[in-house]
């Protein structure tokens, strides 16, 4: 065989080694990044329960009921956020939360925490297929964690039976998330220019910052 010839495939050969063994670096070096980000969400997500930990503690040394609700609500707001990068730890593309899955989560144990054996929380959740990124999925939730805290603290007063109905689905704007309960309905008093309580603060400030709207339609619930 002429020599330029086996020069040649030389070179070739060469270069397709090279090639791959580039390849085998970036794949082995993605999959570092990859195992390093799933560490990162799984102990941000420990660290945010021992936050909650600590403030269940902090329960212990106080008899004001107002003081120990502050901070079982404080409690809320940091589980909805551990929950996200909890779904963030268990997923293989750790940037994506499937919402349905985080929704029922949430409100699962949003509802077991006010949950009696004098009154039963029916929960109606219809949620579009969908994933958001952490960027969306934490305002959102933390939004959520404060309506339907709410509902469950202040509807369903001398009740056996609530419905809490929750429904989100994609808009040409965005998204909507509508959340309704059938109890006693809102104070007339309630002005979403004028918030007085903390937690409506958040709802306003959250979606603002997400270039979202709230509206609040006061209607008198009624029997389930």
């Amino acid at each position: 065989m002429d020599k330029d010839i086996l020069e040649s495939i030389g070179r070739e050969t060469g270069a397709s080694l090279s090639r791959i063994k580039a390849e085998e670096e970036i794949v082995s070096s993605l999959k570092d990044k990859e195992v390093l980000l799933s560490e990162i969400h799984h102990r941000v997500k420990n660290n945010m329960q021992i936050i909650s930990s600590l403030l269940n503690l902090q329960t212990i040394f106080t008899s004001d009921e107002n003081i120990r609700q502050v901070i079982r609500e404080s409690q809320g707001r940091v589980r909805s956020m551990a929950l996200v990068h909890e779904h963030l730890y268990q997923k293989h593309t750790l940037s994506q939360v499937d919402l349905a899955s985080y929704m029922e989560g949430l409100l699962t144990e949003l509802i077991r925490g006010y949950q009696s054996p004098k009154r039963e929380i029916v929960l109606d959740l219809d949620v579009e297929d969908m994933e958001l990124n952490l960027d969306t999925i934490i305002p959102l939730g933390l939004i959520l964690n404060e309506l339907v805290t709410n509902s469950l603290k202040y509807a369903f007063e001398y009740r056996l039976r609530g419905l809490l109905s929750i429904k989100i689905k994609k808009t040409d704007d965005g998204y909507c998330m509508d959340v309704k309960d059938d109890g006693v309905g809102l104070p007339p008093e309630i002005d979403m220019e004028n918030i007085t309580t903390l937690g409506l603060m958040l709802v306003q400030n959250l979606t603002q910052q997400n270039e979202g709207v709230v509206q609040l339609v006061p209607d008198e619930g009624g029997p389930l």
